[in-house]
């Protein structure tokens, strides 16, 4: 059951690593096409990180209750 969770939790990040880079990559895209600015593209990207970092956190307290319950 152990591993499975740390299978869970290792896919998670991943996955979130591979959506942020993919992020800045859209947001480079939109700079580069005028779309945006710079400026702009930065806090596109920063709000999204941040909204990343908080559902981060809540899963891994989340995780952590399942963890001990278990």
């Amino acid at each position: 059951m152990e591993d499975l969770i740390k299978k869970f939790f290792y896919t998670g990040v991943g996955i979130a690593a591979l959506t942020a880079e993919k992020l800045q990559e859209s947001a480079d895209e939109l700079v580069g096409k005028g779309k945006v600015s710079e400026d702009e593209g930065k806090k596109i990207v920063e709000y999204f990180t941040d909204k990343a970092d908080t559902r981060r956190e809540e899963f891994e307290s989340k995780l952590k209750e399942v963890v001990e319950n278990v």
